[in-house]
């Protein structure tokens, strides 16, 4: 344990007793730090017995997004904050433990599992009892974790943190605090400005570490994301030119990042909308083409036109997204302009009839297209439209 750094946010009574603890994990330390308890908090949890281990595993991925922290099994906090210490029934081996959760946690995040045994002690209440304690590390390299497998207490590819007592999905706000611990962790505050280089190589870091198949990476790179790497639109705007290579700055991003330069030149985008809007993209609310094209109205026009969305429950499809912008662009849109923009059907708003192929293919000859069945289905409508007339008068 010893010159391993923990970045637990402990009350400051506790700190020395949990330093000493984790760095000389002895019956005594373990005493101590039980009798100077104060209770369970974002570093610090107290189970009656072992959990099931997929419940283990969320607690050690919210442990280990929050800066590492300690279980300790065999103690329970009540609810008037005081602590029974029956212990566990037996000493659970580290092998099953390890074999239990491991398809469920990265190798990259690190623990380590103690036991104490009390045959007798001075501290009255541990005598007789017999406790573990699992020490979740601080990997801030490597955060956030996410759990490799479904089950029913976990959901794949989510990000957990502690938020008091309890693990939770982190927001988006969460989120980019993770990642920029990861990112002062790869990239430490030299206090100077980066080069262009230093900026790729961090963004290269973030791509890295993001799943394309990741919920989080699939929402237009998603809110958090999009306040971390605003350097994008400094180093990606095809404008800056490596000495080294003559490559286009965007195109060493799509060739870090697996996607391509359109792509990229899209992600940029999505950075110049309002949050509101941007959080309908994270959302899948709005796609990304037409999100681009809303990305060149003014902050003032987006605020409007997140309005106007919110007031008729709608959103644009791409061509209205493209003439929105071309008002915008004439300096002529405004409230009226959108709600006549918005209220315009949609394509895939006008109700179709279909008929199926093979009811219709007896009346044409072989070969036939069907705009040319089409055609042919509406003059034979309009003929038995004027016949029905002329029998009517």
């Amino acid at each position: 344990m010893k010159g391993v750094e923990y970045f637990m946010k402990l009350p400051d009574q506790l700190k020395d007793i949990v330093y000493r603890l984790l760095q000389e994990p002895t019956l005594d330390n373990f005493r101590n730090f039980l009798k100077g308890q104060t209770g369970e908090h974002n570093s610090i949890d107290f189970k009656e017995k072992w959990i099931e281990p997929t419940k283990l595993v969320k607690e050690m991925l919210a442990i280990a997004n929050s800066g590492g922290g300690i279980i300790i099994f065999g103690v329970k906090e009540k609810e008037d904050k005081s602590f029974s210490y029956d212990g566990i029934e037996e000493i659970v081996d580290k092998a099953k433990i390890s074999n239990d959760i491991k398809n469920y946690i990265s190798t990259e995040l690190k623990y380590e599992v103690y036991d104490f045994v009390y045959d007798s002690s001075e501290y009255e209440k541990l005598q007789n009892h017999k406790y573990q304690m699992m020490v979740i590390k601080d990997c801030p390299r490597f955060i956030p974790f996410m759990s490799m497998k479904e089950s029913t207490n976990l959901k794949k590819n989510r990000i957990y943190i502690r938020r008091g007592t309890s693990c939770e999905e982190a927001t988006s706000e969460e989120i980019t605090d993770i990642i920029k611990r990861r990112m002062n962790a790869e990239y430490p505050d030299s206090g100077k400005t980066l080069n262009l280089d230093e900026h790729l190589e961090q963004l290269k870091t973030l791509y890295s570490k993001i799943s394309p198949t990741n919920e989080y990476y699939q929402g237009g790179i998603g809110n958090s994301l999009l306040k971390l790497t605003e350097v994008i639109k400094a180093v990606s705007a095809g404008e800056w030119i490596s000495e080294d290579t003559g490559v286009k700055s965007r195109d060493i991003l799509a060739e870090q990042s697996g996607e391509s330069r359109e792509t990229i030149r899209r992600y940029i985008r999505l950075t110049e909308l309002i949050p509101e809007i941007l959080e309908m993209v994270d959302d899948k609310k709005i796609s990304m083409r037409p999100a681009v094209e809303l990305s060149y109205l003014p902050k003032e026009e987006q605020e409007i036109l997140y309005d106007t969305m919110e007031s008729e429950a709608c959103t644009p499809s791409h061509a209205q997204a493209i003439k929105i912008r071309k008002f915008s662009a004439e300096g002529r849109l405004n409230e009226d302009v959108l709600l006549s923009i918005m209220s315009e059907e949609k394509p895939n708003q006008v109700e179709q009839w279909k008929i199926p192929k093979n009811r219709l293919e007896k009346y044409f000859p072989s070969g036939t297209t069907q705009q040319k069945m089409e055609e042919t289905i509406i003059k034979a409508l309009e003929l038995y439209r004027k016949r029905e007339k002329s029998r009517e008068r």
